[in-house]
């Protein structure tokens, strides 16, 4: 794994939008900063490493926020937590790390594509007026407490996030729509965690046989997306009941087979669009879909952009 120091996050915390390229020798890309009216900072990471690199990050404040992923895979190891955590494509969150200094993590070579927001939490708790209770218990609890919260971008965040890499507007306007549409992004992340609040979710334990049970019927059903096994022939390689099959991978995964199928074959779909490999119509049917309108359907609101329009947040801005 190459080593190499990557960039100053001291660099990022003055005034005015700035764009750090990435040195050629390690990779191609750019990172740009982008500063609101009202005090909020954006970064845009959109670049891919040459090989997996260890990368340090000096840092000389604490950072509290909201991240997106929408490509690549980075481990992290911060001082303010005992083990490594992964972020990954298809993550959206919430962090508050105080007091962070130096730390170091690992990025894979896959082209990495992410949005961090960054608010103080005085200014977040400006929007709430004189009922901070509207927000999550997590992001008002103590500052000085380091918190990670994860779930998955919503088809909303999707809409959002390609909005923001594809607006045409320039100088004033789009410093505006920028601030807008990350408001948005904000709102959609309080109202997922808010409902998450009200939902809480209920684990049932399962043994490490029934796990492993449902990690194969998942395996099986990622094998060969364009003729997956019915539910009838799932259950019998599985070794359970329709049912019993239904409950378990609800426990393990958070959705049911067919739900579970439909993940992963937009997720193929995805990277067969960006990577330009081959079209609508033939990622379509490569991923198991008979209907281009069928699959156009569920692509849109899996993502919440057609799949025609789709590789366009991937172009170079």
């Amino acid at each position: 794994m190459n080593q190499t120091a990557f960039f100053s996050k001291d660099a990022l915390n003055s005034t005015g939008n700035q764009t750090l390229p990435i040195c050629q020798s390690i990779g191609q890309g750019s990172i740009k900063t982008i500063y609101c009216n009202s005090g909020i900072q954006v970064v845009v990471s959109d670049f891919a490493l040459y090989e997996p690199t260890n990368v340090k990050i000096d840092n000389s404040k604490s950072c509290y926020g909201f991240g997106f992923c929408l490509s690549g895979c980075i481990e992290a190891q911060l001082p303010c937590f005992t083990d490594a955590f992964i972020i990954q494509k298809g993550q959206s969150g919430f962090f508050n790390f105080p007091e962070l200094e130096t730390y170091s993590t690992n990025i894979h070579s896959e082209r990495l594509i992410r949005v961090n927001i960054y608010i103080s939490q005085d200014n977040l708790l400006k929007f709430s007026g004189k009922d901070p209770g509207q927000l999550p218990a997590v992001l008002t609890d103590n500052r000085q407490v380091p918190c990670r919260a994860v779930d998955t971008i919503t088809p909303s965040m999707h809409a959002v996030l390609h909005q923001v890499f594809n607006c045409t507007y320039q100088g004033l306007a789009r410093q505006l729509y920028i601030e807008g549409k990350v408001l948005e992004l904000i709102a959609h992340k309080i109202a997922q965690m808010n409902t998450q609040r009200q939902h809480p979710k209920h684990k049932k334990k399962l043994s490490s046989d029934e796990i492993e049970r449902v990690r194969h019927a998942a395996n099986l059903l990622c094998f060969d997306l364009e003729h997956p096994p019915n539910i009838a022939e799932l259950s019998g390689h599985a070794g359970m009941c329709r049912s019993k099959l239904y409950l378990c991978f609800h426990e393990v995964f958070g959705t049911s087979p067919f739900g579970y199928l439909q993940q992963k074959r937009m997720e193929m779909a995805e990277r067969l669009l960006r990577d330009g490999e081959i079209n609508v119509t033939q990622a379509a049917y490569t991923v198991g879909y008979s209907s281009l309108s069928h699959f156009t359907k569920a692509f849109t609101k899996h993502f919440g952009v057609p799949p025609s329009k789709y590789p366009q947040i991937f172009s170079p801005s």
